[in-house]
């Protein structure tokens, strides 16, 4: 695939990700979804907090480039 098809495919794959339930878009262009919330308790993280986070990166056909659990 040329870099123009490339580019083409990846633009129309961020279209039809971004339409899936529960995807929301950041002014810089990185798309995520939440899979699991925490507790409903009220508490929030501060400035000071320290939280878990884990990701996958993967490219557009589905292979993982990324993980925050390991196993690139």
């Amino acid at each position: 695939m040329d870099k123009k098809a490339y580019a083409q495919a990846n633009k129309e794959w961020l279209m039809q990700k971004s339409k899936e339930e529960g995807v929301k878009a950041l002014p810089k262009g990185i798309y995520y979804k939440v899979l699991s919330e925490g507790k409903a308790d009220g508490r929030h993280p501060n400035l000071r907090s320290i939280i878990t986070a884990h990701y996958t990166g993967r490219t557009i056909d589905g292979k993982q480039f990324d993980s925050s659990l390991g196993g690139t």
